[in-house]
């Protein structure tokens, strides 16, 4: 059987063609509605991610494994790296990787995806489909501190479920900061750089935290100017020790996780014990599915831990995969290119 490959330079040129807002769209809501099916049917099949974390003294990072199984279907399998140094040591992204797909019957590979873009844009919906049940229906404003490439995904989602009008924007490099508005020229708000993480939450009804912070350097943001309703999206915590929010606000904050243990370990929540989280992402996806209405949680500080995990992942290959059958993207190749020596790793003839 071929595996497909779909290169960086493909899942670009996908967006391209369908359409970033369709591309979103269609994650956000396949995302939505398989949280809604594991919070009715049970969740399995998603252990929390594994790997190696590298000491900051020779530049910090992890790299990661991360795998989900979808019985009688296929097993997602992304292995990804967060390198703080990247962009300014090799001019890469600071997250890299690829997800691979296979084959649950026969375990073969059926395809393989660069994660820079899909990564960006499941945890930009990830954040569109929590924000949408804990934020305010009418936010109009909201703040983002660490305006790198997680910073346009999260706003093109932000962008796709609220009215906004006003975008503020603070980052430690000013002109990466300046920059976002041109790189987010597919929304009418208004940006608004900061000189200072604490003033940019001010007036915000969302916000998003997405930081390269060090671990035991942060939090980023203070308790302080935060309206009520603030809900807040804390993406950077990935890894032990690394953390965006002052204990404080999670101790005053209504908090959902996307994955417990994932959460628990090296998320917002790490600082946290078990019992002091409210709900999981995909139990508050039930809840506000069966209910249809918006729950009182709107009208109080909220944080969504979004530490990413391997489901958000499964169902974002299936949407690059989808699109790419449609759209005629990727190349095709046979790892597995036969005979194969049923019997010997070393004798073609073993093959007959």
């Amino acid at each position: 059987m071929d595996t497909l490959m779909l290169s960086y330079s493909d899942a670009r040129r996908l967006v391209d063609m369908v359409g970033m807002d369709v591309i979103m769209r269609t994650c956000i809501d396949r995302l939505r509605r398989g949280l809604s099916e594991v919070a009715r049917d049970g969740w399995r099949n998603c252990p929390p991610r594994n790997g190696f974390v590298h000491d900051y003294r020779v530049g910090g990072g992890v790299i990661e494994n991360m795998p989900y199984l979808e019985v009688n279907r296929g097993m997602t399998l992304k292995t990804i790296s967060y390198k703080p140094n990247n962009n300014a040591e090799h001019r890469l992204p600071t997250v890299v990787g690829a997800i691979c797909r296979y084959s649950d019957s026969s375990g073969e590979l059926l395809a393989i995806c660069d994660a820079t873009v899909p990564t960006a844009i499941r945890t930009g919906a990830a954040t569109a489909v929590a924000s949408s049940i804990l934020a305010r229906p009418d936010s109009q404003t909201a703040a983002i501190v660490g305006a790198g490439l997680q910073a346009v995904t999260q706003i093109h989602a932000l962008s796709v479920a609220f009215p906004l009008d006003r975008i503020q924007v603070y980052d430690i490099d000013r002109r990466c900061a300046e920059s976002l508005a041109d790189r987010c020229n597919f929304t009418s708000a208004r940006f608004e750089v900061f000189d200072d993480p604490h003033g940019v939450v001010n007036g915000a009804d969302i916000l998003v935290t997405a930081t390269s912070v060090r671990p035991g350097a942060g939090p980023v943001v203070k308790d302080e100017r935060l309206a009520p309703h603030l809900h807040i999206n804390s993406i950077g915590s990935d890894e032990p020790g690394k953390t965006e929010l002052p204990l404080s606000v999670l101790n005053r904050a209504y908090i959902c996780v996307d994955h417990m243990e994932q959460a628990l370990n090296e998320g917002e929540c790490q600082v946290l014990e078990r019992d002091e989280i409210d709900v999981t992402l995909q139990d508050l996806v039930g809840v506000a599915s069966s209910t249809g209405e918006p729950l009182p949680q709107v009208h109080d500080l909220t944080v969504f831990d979004s530490t990413g995990f391997a489901f958000e992942d499964h169902v974002a290959l299936d949407v690059f995969l989808d699109f790419a059958a449609e759209a005629g993207i990727g190349d095709k190749f046979s790892i597995l290119d036969g005979p194969v020596a049923l019997h010997s790793p070393y004798l073609a003839s073993a093959a007959k």
